[in-house]
């Protein structure tokens, strides 16, 4: 199997029209793997970045996240990680190795999480416990005093 660089140098003439990020989006698709230069081209366009998240990663594309944000597809981005069953683990190392970000806390807002996610958020920001939504009634409990000195209903 040729790679995305090997097939666009093939034959440049030939392959002009294959030099945009819609095309690097059907070569990956057709090839069903991640390409690194593919995906230089991907990741600027919102619909094509979620596209590929969705159908060639399968999983969240942390990269691509600050443009997706603030597009149209955020919503699609996140009913497919919602549709996917994450285990609390995984989501966890996604803290872990990538931070505790904005994008991540809409995220698994939205697509749930449990105990253990929600204070790792907190260890990390406390100034953001109140953005948690559904606080799991034992984190609830643990930080009862951060709550009530933000003036915040348990």
């Amino acid at each position: 199997m040729v790679s995305f660089e090997q097939f666009l140098t093939k034959d440049t003439a030939k392959f002009e029209k294959f030099l945009n990020a819609d095309s690097a989006y059907n070569y990956v698709k057709s090839t069903g793997r991640r390409d690194p230069k593919a995906e230089k081209l991907i990741i600027s366009f919102p619909r094509l970045a979620y596209m590929y998240a969705r159908d060639i990663i399968k999983d969240r594309w942390f990269e691509a996240e600050p443009g997706i944000y603030d597009s149209t597809f955020w919503y699609n981005y996140m009913q497919f990680l919602k549709a996917r069953f994450f285990s609390e683990t995984k989501k966890l190392g996604w803290l872990k190795k990538h931070g505790v970000t904005r994008q991540s806390l809409v995220i698994l807002n939205y697509i749930g999480m449990g105990e253990y996610v929600q204070e790792y958020i907190i260890n990390k920001h406390p100034d953001w416990i109140d953005r948690i939504e559904h606080l799991d009634p034992k984190v609830k409990n643990r930080f009862k005093y951060d709550l009530d000195t933000r003036g915040i209903e348990i």
